[in-house]
């Protein structure tokens, strides 16, 4: 069973070829920046695993799992649900199995690697328009996936994974009153910290609120 205030989703296959469908367009349509060279997902899976995260979040709440087709616009969207009165911005990470098991029950530590769901800084400007905040989300992916990737291509191994994690979400608030950092929080027993490529608002799963709290 997942940790706590964890939910996990369920998408079934003709939900995932939706969202396969919409990863090859918006790889076609957008560019996407802040991309790591050695980022474990070629850009379509990248935008595979957003779709799915998105999708689970429509699922959980009782939306309509159709996703808005407007790609060729090249604009950034106002969010990706509306619920309420409110709009929040989905964020899902792929995280290797390794640390996804760890997420999964609870057990990571804030130091280790994949353990904190992460906000651009680059991005605050954009926060204005998630009035609902920002919910989190991982996906699955395995140990090997930077070794095996394909341009191109949404790998087997990814497309037949039908799970998505739902993590938490923060508001507006929460994001705001942090400082960003370029850095993990640092392992207490090496002093060690890991850098990340851009300057982040970071958040483990112990500083998010539950989603079901949006429901």
């Amino acid at each position: 069973m997942p940790y706590q205030q964890f939910q996990e989703i369920t998408i079934n296959s003709d939900l995932r070829k939706l969202a396969s469908e919409h990863a090859v367009k918006r790889t076609q349509e957008i560019v996407r920046q802040f991309v790591p060279r050695n980022a474990p997902l070629s850009a379509v899976e990248s935008n595979y695993v957003g779709a799915m995260g998105e999708i689970a979040l429509r699922q959980y709440l009782g939306l309509n799992t159709v996703l808005e087709d407007n790609y060729h616009k090249h604009q950034i969207d106002d969010g990706d649900i509306e619920w309420k009165d409110l709009v929040y911005d989905v964020k899902t990470d792929a995280v290797v199995s390794s640390s996804y098991q760890k997420i999964y029950d609870g057990s990571i530590k804030n130091y280790e690697p994949y353990a904190c769901r992460v906000f651009t800084a680059k991005h605050l400007h954009h926060l204005g328009k998630y009035t609902g905040g920002l919910i989190f989300c991982v996906f699955e992916i395995p140990n090997n996936a930077k070794e095996t990737k394909v341009e191109g291509q949404i790998r087997p191994v990814i497309f037949n994974n039908d799970k998505v994690l739902i993590i938490g979400y923060v508001k507006q608030a929460d994001v705001t009153k942090r400082e960003p950092t370029e850095y993990t929080p640092k392992n207490p027993f090496t002093g060690n910290q890991m850098k990340y490529n851009s300057l982040n608002y970071i958040f483990h799963h112990t500083d998010l609120k539950s989603v079901a709290l949006v429901k």
